[in-house]
């Protein structure tokens, strides 16, 4: 057996796929893919499956109903969630089932959130906009902390998920699915990198870099008017020409603060202007699985990635096939995007 089998051999008998239609461990699937990312509403799977339509067969896999799936690696819940997707392929040498699905908290984009006006802490919003069996968490637990509290106004036909993500932007909140299937709001700030990439050397193979300007500005503006007096906000991007690239001017809704507004407004440009993703070999780095949020640097000339400086992961793709194993293929951006404290040098700066 090559080494390369060999590994294969060893990441299928760590991952376990189980529905809870039956709580039997699922034997035989293929092509396993999990996406993981910050930002989004909910984490999402989809592999096949042989399909043949034994009594076992169609007793498991029923067509629109509610059935719990939970992946494992090892120990370690990867995603929980529903399936929400079954395609099923029939050709003369083959039957095969895919199946698809996301973390509970997916629904949160496809239902609306009931309209009107709303007061209270993060978690009270939450459940007012909210459906059942949905699990909307906050760092710290009570937020914000005190006798402050927030105003949520929903119009109709907004999702539970445009609702809430509105109400996070103007107080510095960010989205990030949890294994369990909940979802969790949450200030950021990047820790030690858990590892230092390199072209050429392993775990890293493939990384493809785009630099787009056209989604960053030099100047973010923000004008808030309210009960009668103006609030004005500002941030700059220095990164960019301040002539052809000035600027964007953004009227936050009245329940959110115009400053942070407006620093969001600046970390998703830069977040959406550098698409920088690699592939690495495996699922996990330093025993512990590939997440949203760990830290790493990354230097490779030949992507026009020069300097050594903190980046996050924003997106792990974890995927398994027959012939290459486990590999993840991890969507980076700059480490102080999530919390305004980007600055240069930058990853391809020339000086």
């Amino acid at each position: 057996m090559s080494s390369e089998a060999r590994a294969a051999s060893n990441d299928l008998k760590e991952i376990t796929i189980s529905l809870t239609s039956d709580r039997q461990i699922l034997e035989g699937w293929s092509g396993l893919q999990i996406v993981r990312a910050f930002d989004t509403a909910a984490d999402s799977f989809a592999f096949s499956f042989p399909w043949e339509a034994t009594a076992e067969n169609r007793r498991r896999f029923v067509a629109f109903r509610t059935t719990a799936c939970e992946v494992r690696y090892g120990n370690d819940l990867v995603i929980s969630g529903i399936v929400e997707k079954y395609s099923a392929q029939y050709s003369a040498s083959t039957r095969s089932l895919t199946i698809e699905g996301r973390s509970r908290s997916g629904v949160l984009v496809d239902l609306s959130a009931p309209p009107g006006m709303y007061s209270g802490k993060f978690s009270d919003l939450a459940r007012e906009v909210c459906p059942q069996g949905v699990t909307v968490r906050t760092v710290p637990a009570v937020f914000p902390a005190g006798g402050e509290v927030l105003l949520l106004d929903v119009d109709a036909g907004q999702t539970a998920f445009q609702a809430l993500t509105r109400l996070a932007s103007g107080q510095g909140l960010w989205a990030l699915p949890q294994p369990d299937g909940s979802l969790l709001f949450r200030k950021f700030r990047a820790g030690a990198p858990v590892a230092d990439l390199e072209e050429g050397q392993s775990p890293l193979t493939e990384i493809d870099s785009i630099y787009d300007l056209t989604q960053r500005f030099y100047r973010y503006r923000g004008v808030s008017a309210y009960d009668g007096s103006l609030t004005l906000a500002e941030v700059l991007d220095t990164g960019v020409d301040p002539v052809l690239r000035d600027g964007r001017i953004f009227q936050p809704p009245v329940e959110n603060d115009p400053q942070e507004t407006v620093n969001q407004a600046r970390s998703r440009g830069i977040i959406d202007a550098w698409q920088c993703n690699v592939t690495v070999t495996g699922w996990t780095i330093n025993g512990k699985l590939w997440s949203p949020g760990m830290a790493v640097t990354l230097v490779a000339p030949s992507a026009m990635l020069y300097n050594k400086v903190p980046l996050i992961v924003s997106r792990a793709v974890l995927q398994y096939d027959e012939t290459g194993g486990a590999q993840t293929q991890l969507r980076l951006t700059l480490a102080g995007a999530y919390n305004n404290e980007v600055s240069a040098p930058y990853p391809w700066s020339l000086t």
